[in-house]
């Protein structure tokens, strides 16, 4: 058996306000696809050891301001699953800012408790990661947002398997979308 990790962030190399990003996880949501799955033997399958032969599902998290046009992996059969809900809570962190990064991209955040004095309204900016608060400060916040990750479905064979411990690489192509100009 192998050990499977998997997470992966890319940039275009422009230099943009709000960049974009695409990032790959495994599924390891609670109620994700790698936890139905089991075993020969009826054993739910550990999600993060995978032997060749198995199915493994994957979520590709992309900015809103970038279009995904390809997924391609390095051995197995690739299948998309479509646009899931991935819940997520952190705590950001304002260091003398107004600024902070979430780990997935959203479109809003649902619930907000800060621990110390607040720093006001937040807001998404377009890459789906940064945070703005209408106010600089020193404070941290736990959040809660929801993300919506398109899953893939990755099948590999035990009979094409290149070696006994196998890496299956995962590629995503994509590109920034134009985002629409303000005028005053």
């Amino acid at each position: 058996m192998a050990n499977s990790q998997l997470q992966v962030s890319f940039g275009s190399g422009q230099v943009l306000e709000y960049s974009g990003d695409v990032t790959v996880e495994m599924d390891s949501r609670p109620d994700g696809f790698n936890q139905h799955i089991l075993q020969s033997n009826g054993v739910p399958q550990n999600p993060t050891t995978h032997a060749p032969g198995d199915v493994v599902y994957f979520l590709v998290y992309a900015s809103p301001n970038v279009q995904v046009d390809e997924v391609t992996t390095s051995w197995g059969v690739l299948s998309r699953v479509g646009i899931v809900q991935s819940d997520h809570d952190e705590e950001l962190v304002f260091e003398n800012s107004s600024v902070a990064k979430l780990s997935h991209p959203t479109e809003a955040i649902d619930r907000i408790i800060w621990s110390g004095t607040g720093l006001g309204d937040l807001s998404i900016q377009a890459d789906g990661k940064s945070v703005v608060a209408t106010q600089r400060g020193m404070v941290a916040a736990h959040v809660w947002y929801r993300s919506r990750p398109t899953a893939w479905r990755l099948q590999t064979s035990a009979a094409d398997c290149p070696a006994p411990a196998a890496t299956a690489v995962v590629g995503v192509e994509w590109r920034h979308l134009p985002l629409p100009v303000v005028t005053p």
